[in-house]
């Protein structure tokens, strides 16, 4: 049967599962098993730590070292989805789509106006936001990039479109 053929069957072996265990206090579990270990009590109970704290008693217990953080990456890695942001003054938002996504696609997610009138997007990577502390401060630093509407977005893009009503 040809492949294409194949990805068009709604066969539960070809969609993307993640298997999550939650322990029990006593932390018994198969040594053998390889999916995301993780313990809601105990996340519940180290809530307030810092967070090197969580990843140092999450390892001793033998659980991911990241928790529900590292359980929603996962989920969004399987799902083949990224996060993208925006940032108009004080507010920032995160923005999910399929990985793969052009900009001027991520455009209409944001408002149908934008991809419409699209002209072009300024793209910043998380990184360097958190170097440079603000989206102004890393444009006059040149560390955004003006892109067209075939750019791909990126997992962590921050972008601020440039549109025409």
């Amino acid at each position: 049967m040809p492949k294409k053929k194949i990805q068009d069957l709604p066969l539960l072996t070809s969609i993307p599962e993640i298997i999550v265990l939650n322990f029990d206090e006593d932390g018994t579990f198969r040594t053998d098993f390889s999916g995301y270990r993780i313990s809601i009590k105990l996340e519940e109970d180290i809530s307030n730590f810092s967070e090197d704290e969580k990843i140092e008693l999450r390892k001793e217990a033998g659980l991911e070292p990241e928790g529900v953080n590292g359980l929603l990456k996962l989920c969004l890695q399987q799902l083949s989805m990224i996060t993208f942001f925006t940032i108009k003054g004080e507010e920032s938002r995160a923005w999910l789509i399929r990985a793969g996504t052009k900009v001027i696609d991520a455009a209409e997610k944001i408002h149908t106006d934008l991809k419409e009138g699209f002209i072009k997007a300024e793209i910043l990577r998380y990184e360097d936001l958190l170097k440079t502390g603000g989206f102004a401060s890393a444009h006059e630093q040149g560390l955004t990039k003006i892109e067209g509407k075939d750019y791909i977005v990126q997992d962590g893009d921050i972008i601020l479109i440039k549109f025409k009503v």
